[in-house]
């Protein structure tokens, strides 16, 4: 019945609240927001511990097992039209931020050239505010993987989270 659910379904015994969001689940600074850590109810609740989710260990099971052959990592997720890199959890740039920064304006003149929108390239503290227990800061910094992008997809300042049909393929 909520349109814009941010968190998986897992139900919690005894409690009326359910879900755990899967993008602050990953072992990477997890729980640090004490805020959403504690409250279960919250829409950004980390879950009881790091990967504690179906999900969020399976997709960690298999980055791992592949990881060494990976040289892009790149998540999609709603909506900003932006292009971020690590770090969520601290405003400090990774040390090969200047090669992320290149490779990402690479990318977002390439997604131009084809006639689609501007992005803004940032870093996810930059952009989001402090996020702990994040994907991207995960696999940049427990898989090693050098290239590590979150894609926030396009934003037209009117529809947010929901995509028009005509934008979609775009």
């Amino acid at each position: 019945s909520d349109r814009m659910w941010a968190k998986n379904r897992k139900r919690f015994k005894d409690d009326e609240c359910l879900g755990v969001n899967l993008n602050h689940n990953w072992n990477s600074r997890w729980g640090e927001e004490r805020l959403y850590r504690d409250n279960i109810c919250s829409w950004k609740y980390p879950g009881p511990f790091p990967f504690s989710e179906p999900e969020t260990r399976a997709v960690s099971e298999f980055l791992v097992r592949h990881a060494k052959n990976m040289k892009v990592f790149i998540s999609f997720a709603a909506y900003g039209q932006t292009l971020e890199y690590p770090f969520g959890y601290t405003n400090k740039e990774p040390k090969d931020a200047n090669d992320l920064e290149e490779a990402a304006q690479y990318a977002i003149e390439a997604v131009q050239k084809i006639g689609g929108p501007k992005y803004k390239v940032s870093t996810m503290f930059e952009n989001d505010g402090y996020s702990t227990g994040n994907m991207i800061d995960w696999v940049k910094g427990s898989l090693g993987i050098k290239y590590v992008y979150n894609v926030q997809l396009r934003d037209d300042k009117q529809e947010w989270f929901i995509t028009r049909p005509e934008n979609i393929l775009p």
